[in-house]
Parts: C-alpha cells; structure tokens; sequence
C-alpha cells in the first residue's frame, strides 16, 4: 500500500506526531467516465474544458498502464480511439 505525509502546518510544536493516510487508488474508470460525458454535453461552452479534463485523465490512465505489469491492449486500445475522437471534437 502506497502512503503520503498528510499535510501539517509548518508550526507544528516539537513532538506532534504525523499520521500516515492511504492514497486513494486512481481510478481506472475515470477517463470513460469525463469521455462519456464531453460525448453527452449539449452546451457547447461546456465541451472544451470537459475535453480538456478527459484528455488529462487518458493521459493519466495511459501513464498508469505503462507503469503497470501485464499487458492491457483492449485498455490501451480504447484510450487511443478515445483520444482521437477528442480531438476530432476540438475541431
């Protein structure tokens, strides 16, 4: 399990004690999730920062499954098809 330093006042007094906090796992289902909805957006004024909140989460996902063992293809796959039909909207 992967942990960060929660985050303390820098005038912390000499003997506070610092707590650990689990990060929460990134989820893999959030680029569809931002994709599905630039998809479903009717108000053009909307799209363009939802494009831009999908592009970073392919981006992230993609990140996360080149670090990862085994071989998403289907995954990958989609993030590509996703990514280009996102820039086909910004056009």
């Amino acid at each position: 399990m992967t942990y960060s330093w929660q985050q303390f006042p820098d005038n912390r007094a000499p003997g506070d004690t610092v707590s650990l906090r689990p990060l929460s796992p990134p989820s893999a289902t959030a680029w569809k999730d931002l994709y599905i909805t630039v998809l479903h957006e009717s108000d053009e004024r909307k799209v363009p920062p939802l494009i831009a909140q999908a592009e970073c989460a392919i981006v992230k996902r993609t990140w996360e499954l080149f670090r990862s063992a085994g071989d998403p293809l289907q995954e990958r796959d989609a993030l590509d098809v996703a990514y280009c039909a996102l820039q086909a909207l910004r056009v």
